[in-house]
């Protein structure tokens, strides 16, 4: 597989009539994911239930009229989905609801009394499970000006206990504030989440990305484990598969 090849590639996307799909899909189909000029078939895959709703996406999909996407498949059948597959996004899930604590994903917070955006922060990492007992990890944070140099996250801070008072909470009830304010779970933020991984994926990166890596075996993980690891990420698929 080459992700710049013009050859047309064979793209599942499940729980495809969920919003973060319907956020997520027009990243897809526009080039944002896979490269500008590599052409998709797309076959969109959901359970039976949601065959009307995934009709509609279909149809506004249609609609954008995006000159990378060959075909698109509505499906709730398994083998159609999946068969010659080069790349799947398994996407789905109960959406989570007020009160609920399991999250899929977590935005970015701005750093507010600092006035520092969240597009400018690199290399934060998050530990543990996607609930409020996450952990929001700094040590490796920079800061990326508008000149494109690049400080050390204690630069910008006056405070050293801010990380735990603050941004630690932010982080943690960050999909309770979003439930409570739209009355739905987040989609946008998780849909450009997943376009940025899978770039990254394809492309490579040169910060700090989280991956599922199969263990080989060591002291920390057991051998055939797959766990998610963040690590500098540089090469990417692309470049290994030319």
């Amino acid at each position: 597989m080459t992700a710049s090849s013009a050859t047309p590639l064979n793209v599942v996307v499940s729980g495809a009539a969920g919003q973060v799909a319907y956020a997520f899909l027009p990243l897809l189909c526009s080039g944002r994911v896979l490269g500008p000029n590599q052409r998709i078939h797309l076959r969109l895959l959901d359970i039976p239930q949601s065959l009307e709703v995934l009709g509609g996406v279909v149809m506004e999909l249609n609609d954008c009229a995006f000159h990378l996407v060959d075909d698109i498949v509505p499906t709730t059948d398994l083998e159609t989905a999946f068969e010659n597959a080069d790349i799947a996004i398994l996407l789905g899930g109960f959406p989570r609801k007020q009160g609920m604590e399991r999250y899929t994903s977590i935005p970015s917070p701005y750093i507010e009394h600092k006035h520092v955006s969240s597009k400018d922060v690199r290399n934060c990492v998050i530990w543990g499970n996607h609930s409020n007992t996450q952990v929001p990890d700094a040590a490796h944070v920079v800061i990326q000006s508008a000149d494109g140099s690049v400080a050390p996250l204690a630069d910008f801070l006056q405070d050293s206990d801010w990380i735990d008072s603050s941004l630690r909470p932010l982080v943690q009830n960050r999909g309770a504030a979003i439930i409570k304010a739209r009355k739905l779970s987040s989609a946008m933020s998780v849909g450009a989440a997943i376009a940025g991984h899978m770039n990254d994926w394809l492309f490579g990166s040169s910060e700090l990305v989280s991956m599922a890596i199969l263990s080989t075996g060591n002291k920390y993980e057991p051998s055939s484990t797959t766990s998610s690891t963040s690590d500098e990420y540089i090469v990417g698929m692309a470049s290994l598969t030319t």
